[in-house]
């Protein structure tokens, strides 16, 4: 019985692995392909706009962090957690996450994720040095790790998804839905990962823990709305990137840091816990957005 049920966690395992290897490569390259190359260039009428929400995601945040984990005295185990999410942003659903009804994907969201993933290669070891000075956590990861990561699941799809939109566009086409429907199936087996995995964790988070992370979630919230006020988009897009963090790169610390630890299951609870966190704050934001817009004309997507 007992090796029956080890074959079942082990092939549930390698589906997950699988899935979560892809389901980031077949996002990035659906956006690519629905992409011009002029589009993944950051706009420099929008520079302040990039400033003040870098700003806000790569030092407002991570500060906020430190703050509630000495706070609150967190169990090792959480702190790591909540400091690691905090200092790995640039989710790459934050295009998909942030966009409206009719949008292709969030321009800026697209514009954020790469201007993170690229910076993150220097903060993230910048943020590792800070922690491992003020907390014994031990955490590494070599620089090369970041840069094939970041290359791996954000910039050669994208890439690769922008150059056949340019040079063969009917193919593009046709390959833009196959890519979709595997971005959904992975997708869903993630998701479906996530709440058996996580939601066990989840419901048994201690009342301390809790109340820290949802602290965490509102602070950045709030951080987030600010340094993106006044134009609809980017506040919505600097409000979801401030909360959501990089699942890939906070596990890649993890495995760098702690070899043999498994921590895809906290992972997941962790992330299904901002989700729910931020849905109240993602359906007002679009609602207003929905409200400020009523009487002007929808920006078309990228073609």
């Amino acid at each position: 019985m007992r090796s029956r049920s080890y074959f079942w966690i082990k092939l549930l395992s390698a589906i997950v692995a699988f899935s979560l290897r892809h389901v980031v490569f077949a996002l990035m390259l659906s956006i690519g392909l629905a992409s011009r190359p002029r589009d993944l260039v950051p706009e420099r009428s929008k520079l302040r706009a990039y400033l003040r929400s870098l700003v806000a995601i790569e030092l407002a945040v991570p500060l906020l962090a430190l703050a509630i984990v000495e706070i609150f005295q967190l169990p090792r185990l959480a702190s790591i957690l909540i400091l690691l999410m905090a200092v790995c942003p640039g989710a790459p659903f934050i295009p998909m996450a942030a966009k409206l009804k009719g949008e292709a994907y969030s321009l800026f969201g697209l514009h954020m994720v790469l201007l993170l993933s690229v910076l993150s290669i220097v903060t993230l070891p910048a943020w590792i040095w800070v922690m491992n000075w003020l907390h014994p956590f031990g955490f590494e990861i070599p620089p090369l790790r970041i840069v094939d990561l970041v290359l791996r699941t954000v910039i050669v799809p994208l890439a690769l998804g922008t150059a056949l939109r340019h040079f063969v566009p009917r193919a593009a086409g046709v390959l833009a839905r196959v890519v979709h429907y595997v971005f959904l199936a992975a997708l869903a087996v993630v998701i479906v990962f996530a709440l058996y995995m996580g939601a066990p964790v989840f419901l048994t988070m201690k009342p301390k823990t809790a109340l820290a992370v949802l602290a965490l979630f509102v602070g950045s919230e709030l951080i987030g709305y600010i340094a993106g006020s006044p134009d609809p988009e980017q506040r919505r897009v600097t409000t979801v990137a401030a909360v959501l963090g990089n699942p890939s790169l906070a596990l890649a610390v993890v495995g760098a840091s702690y070899p043999g630890f498994k921590a895809a299951a906290v992972v997941a609870a962790f992330v299904l816990f901002r989700r729910l966190a931020l849905t109240p704050v993602d359906l007002w934001l679009r609602r207003k957005a929905r409200r400020s817009s009523a009487t002007l004309p929808p920006r078309a997507a990228p073609a």
